[in-house]
């Protein structure tokens, strides 16, 4: 195990922010930090898509859409906002993410719902976003005049990110080891991008003892206030590591560089259950998304008794979720929120 280190309470040394490291596809905004250039494109070498690439392409207003989002709604228009992080955003085609993979299923309960009217999903997901964006966004976007709102929670660093936010903006400071980001760099040489989406948050919780406390309370409330712009629904996004676990190998030299355990490193986890249990006595519709990944990931009967094929829910390489993965999740949030929506509740604006 490493040896223990002495601990300090300085926040990490400044780094450009997003739109500084990133002007071609970011911008900054005042209420949400920053959002994405309008009508920006981007073309990123993605070895393990079927292309070999994924085109990051946005419309006049930044969202991740191949044409322009309608405002004001046009009449007979159901609409839903997805808010997220990168995983929402989508290392993936526009037409493959999440919200191009739920729009199709939505339409379907519509009809048998008796709704013949447009059902749209909006892809609201911005990378580098977390709760402190989720819950500010609904207000901000009120011009898009959503019926409902779906809050994808990535356990693998939202949490922390709820803590960032409020380091950055001076009113808090996260202790870490002094040693913290050279353990860091030591695991990313075996574990890549798995230190970035998961192995960071759970570093930080295991050395700062309320830290996952205040994060599982900043999460509720960005939600709380987002519900109070938007019908709002919530899905857990597992990590990587909980639907594809380490080998041996690298959960050894974890083990050793990072002193964190195997339990340790479920520390979102453990948050997500609890911030699932917490929305369930608010009467907040919400779903983990972890069964429904795990059995597509290794073949299992999901929840609809289907056995499929082992397919990959994440890139190897980035951790983000792989086309297959954005299936999923969307085959997860429509079995069990679907029924929340339907019967159509529509806005005052329709018919």
């Amino acid at each position: 195990m490493a040896a223990a280190a002495s601990l300090r309470c300085s926040p990490p040394e400044p780094s450009p922010e997003v739109w500084e490291r990133e002007p071609d596809y970011y911008v900054q905004h005042a209420v949400l930090g920053h959002v994405h250039r309008p009508d920006a494109r981007r073309s990123t070498a993605v070895p393990e898509h079927p292309s070999g690439q994924v085109v990051f392409r946005t419309e006049a207003r930044g969202f991740r859409a191949d044409a322009d989002v309608v405002v004001p709604k046009p009449p007979g228009t159901w609409r839903l906002l997805v808010l997220g992080d990168s995983h929402v955003d989508g290392v993936v085609d526009n037409s493959e993410s999440l919200s191009a993979a739920l729009a199709p299923r939505l339409m379907v309960a519509a009809r048998s719902a008796g709704f013949d009217g447009q059902v749209e999903v909006v892809n609201g997901g911005t990378g580098h976003w977390g709760p402190a964006q989720y819950g500010a966004a609904p207000g901000v976007w009120a011009e898009l005049e959503a019926d409902a709102c779906l809050v994808v929670i990535y356990e693998g660093n939202d949490y922390l990110d709820a803590l960032a936010a409020e380091e950055r903006a001076g009113l808090r400071m996260l202790r870490r080891s002094e040693d913290h980001f050279d353990r860091l760099y030591s695991a990313q040489q075996v574990v890549g991008e798995h230190v970035s989406q998961q192995l960071n948050q759970d570093l930080v919780f295991a050395t700062d003892a309320t830290a996952a406390e205040d994060a599982l309370g900043l999460t509720l409330a960005a939600l709380a206030q987002a519900q109070a712009s938007c019908p709002l629904s919530v899905v857990v996004l597992p990590t990587a590591g909980s639907v594809d676990p380490l080998t041996d190998a690298q959960s050894a030299h974890v083990g050793d560089h990072l002193g964190l355990s195997p339990q340790a490193r479920l520390s979102g986890r453990a948050l997500s259950r609890r911030l699932l249990t917490a929305l369930e006595a608010t009467g907040t519709p919400a779903v983990d998304a972890w069964p429904t990944m795990y059995a597509a990931r290794h073949g299992l009967p999901g929840v609809d008794g289907v056995k499929t094929a082992p397919t990959r829910m994440f890139w190897a390489a980035d951790q983000h979720l792989s086309v297959a993965g954005h299936s999923a999740l969307a085959q997860a949030v429509d079995q069990a929120l679907g029924p929340h929506w339907w019967p159509l509740q529509p806005s005052a604006g329709l018919p």
